[in-house]
């Protein structure tokens, strides 16, 4: 996790802010806050609003300035500004300004407040999400100066986002939808197959491309997120019905690491078994896995086991490539 974002989240209570609450912010265009930024992720209203202001299709826009990857946490598409040269500087910033002011991204208009809702996917089978339960954060800049007095509602209303914001309990409430239904079909999907980049590739198409910058955005985007739930909920029925034709192999209950990259994994059957980690130790992501405190990180999630960043192993795979364990040492395989 984004330390920022880590320190953030530790400190949540102390950093709430009130709609009637003041703070102190001038904004004196000195450009520190457009530079070493990589956590400028967009929003689909961020990409509509840029490329009409850009005169530009959604596509061409994230394939010039933004970056897509796929969230640790989440399991679906997120869109970031793509920042640039040594100084990580945002692709808009030019001659210390920004040359998208009047559409910049939420974040970046929103600053120095930030806008928050805490919540897990798991928590509700229906997720319930209303302008109640999103709260705002005010952490303490280290650019700009104090000379004008700000309340959280006065901000809102000079910079244009109105307090109950439809769009953004939309959004929430669609991320939190997908993030369920991706961390429940992933357990189905086999990893060699294609099945995993064509949801993601809906996914990004639904959600920050499908729109005529020429339209208005709600009603484009209200149809968007209602055929990607709509659809989500086909292809978790379909994958169920799959599972149900075919017999599931064992799952992972508990693991245990052992010596060279091991792993003594016991299963929902009652079968101890050792998977050998080390032909997945390769590339940056796993390669992680060589830090023997890290590597101790794994623990049962799902139907399988994840270590803390979110490296995985697909079910199948562990029980298909796994070794009995033989006699009463798991050293005598």
């Amino acid at each position: 996790m984004d330390e920022q974002l880590k320190n953030i989240l530790d400190n949540v209570d102390s950093l709430k802010i009130g709609l009637d609450d003041q703070f102190q912010f001038h904004c004196d265009m000195c450009g520190k806050c457009c530079k070493n930024r990589e956590d400028v992720l967009l929003v689909p209203r961020d990409i509509y609003r840029m490329a009409r202001e850009l005169k530009m299709t959604p596509q061409d826009l994230v394939r010039t300035y933004c970056e897509v990857y796929i969230g640790n946490d989440s399991k679906i598409p997120l869109v970031r500004l793509n920042p640039r040269d040594n100084t990580k500087r945002c692709p808009f910033l030019s001659n210390g300004k920004c040359q998208i002011h009047n559409a910049k991204p939420e974040i970046c208009a929103l600053y120095p407040i930030g806008r928050a809702f805490l919540g897990e996917p798991s928590e509700n089978k229906d997720i319930q999400i209303d302008a109640e339960k999103i709260f705002y954060i005010y952490h303490d800049v280290q650019c700009g100066d104090r000379t004008e007095t700000h309340t959280v509602r006065s901000w809102l209303k000079k910079i244009g986002i109105p307090e109950d914001d439809e769009f953004f309990i939309i959004w929430l409430r669609t991320l939190l939808e997908l993030t369920k239904f991706m961390h429940e079909v992933e357990n189905y999907i086999d990893p060699s197959s294609d099945s995993l980049e064509i949801i993601w590739e809906a996914i990004l198409t639904g959600l920050y491309l499908a729109y005529d910058p020429n339209i208005d955005f709600m009603p484009q985007f209200k149809k968007n997120t209602e055929k990607l739930l709509s659809l989500s909920e086909q292809i978790k029925t379909g994958y169920k019905i799959l599972v149900k034709a075919k017999p599931l192999r064992p799952t992972a209950t508990s693991v245990e690491t052992l010596e060279n990259y091991r792993l003594l994994v016991t299963f929902d059957n009652g079968e101890q078994r050792i998977y050998d980690v080390r032909n997945l130790i390769k590339g940056d992501w796993f390669g992680k896995l060589k830090d023997p405190d890290y590597f101790r990180t794994v623990h049962v999630a799902g139907l399988s086991v994840e270590w803390a960043d979110g490296q995985d192993v697909c079910p199948d795979d562990l029980y298909d490539s796994s070794v009995p364990v033989k006699g009463n040492s798991p050293d005598s395989m």
